[in-house]
């Protein structure tokens, strides 16, 4: 089981269930459980797909970046040729 504790008194259980093999979650509100209601409507599963999207284009992002910092270590390192002829001949 694993707490996640939030602000404002918000508190998140997640309890892996080796017999089912799923996750459960519990909120809680200033130790009070708080009431869960699933949304199945189109709008609701729309929002959350966006909200899947942006979670992987925040990936994408994270990713390019250590990819740059990847790329600029290897150009550091590797040896260049100067188009500055005057000072490096």
């Amino acid at each position: 089981m694993r707490k996640v504790k939030q602000e404002d008194g918000w508190e998140v259980h997640e309890i892996l269930d080796p017999n089912q093999i799923k996750r459960i979650t519990k909120y809680f509100h200033k130790r009070k459980r708080a009431p869960r209601i699933e949304l199945k409507d189109k709008i609701s599963q729309q929002l959350a797909g966006y909200a899947l999207i942006e979670k992987d284009l925040w990936n994408v992002l994270v990713w390019l970046e250590e990819i740059d910092e990847l790329y600029l270590e290897e150009r550091r390192n590797s040896p260049q040729i100067s188009p500055d002829r005057k000072t490096y001949c």
